[in-house]
């Protein structure tokens, strides 16, 4: 058995039966399109009804930097009527490659693409580093997702100090308007 078969058999069975899926009705390609990546990463956060936390412009920033870096791929899914089902952005270093942000068209989400695209992601990762890190969510459903691939959850801690009473004040109102 191969390390790529060892992992993809550590996969749950519904991931592996979206990602066999998916194979049959999408085509998957390398992208540089940051801007066809943010409609289609904009799309999962207005399907929450939410705003997306970032614009364009920032994405173009951090998509400018890793690129100048060659530490960036945009994996994208597509049918043969050429709509995009779902993308994803990894960046890496000498240590991990790290799934940065991900979207789908939310008309076209049951083909299993996001799935697809994170096996394939975990596949080229291999190529360019060590590991392969889903960097997580609070989020429940997100979380219960990536774990279906076999991530191990890490608790990161994060210990701080205040000593402005203003600081102190405007991080108390803040907790009591959340």
């Amino acid at each position: 058995m191969t390390d790529e078969n060892k992992i993809f058999s550590a996969f749950k069975e519904n991931i592996r039966r979206e990602i066999r899926k998916a194979e049959k009705n999408v085509h998957v390609y390398i992208g540089d399109s940051i801007e066809e990546f943010y409609n289609i990463n904009k799309l999962t956060f207005e399907r929450q009804g939410q705003q997306i936390p970032y614009n364009f412009e920032f994405l173009k920033k951090i998509d400018e930097a890793c690129s100048k870096e060659k530490c960036r791929k945009i994996f994208f899914a597509s049918d043969e009527q050429n709509r995009i089902h779902s993308a994803i952005y990894i960046i890496w270093d000498e240590q991990s490659a790290y799934y940065l942000m991900g979207g789908g068209d939310p008309a076209l989400r049951n083909s299993g693409a996001t799935s697809l695209l994170i096996w394939e992601a975990i596949k080229f990762s291999a190529t360019v580093t060590n590991s392969f890190d889903f960097e997580g969510s609070m989020i429940q459903p997100i979380e219960r997702f990536f774990s279906a691939f076999g991530a191990v959850q890490k608790n990161y801690f994060n210990i701080s100090k205040n000593n402005s009473k203003l600081l102190k004040i405007r991080n108390s109102i803040s907790e009591v308007l959340k």
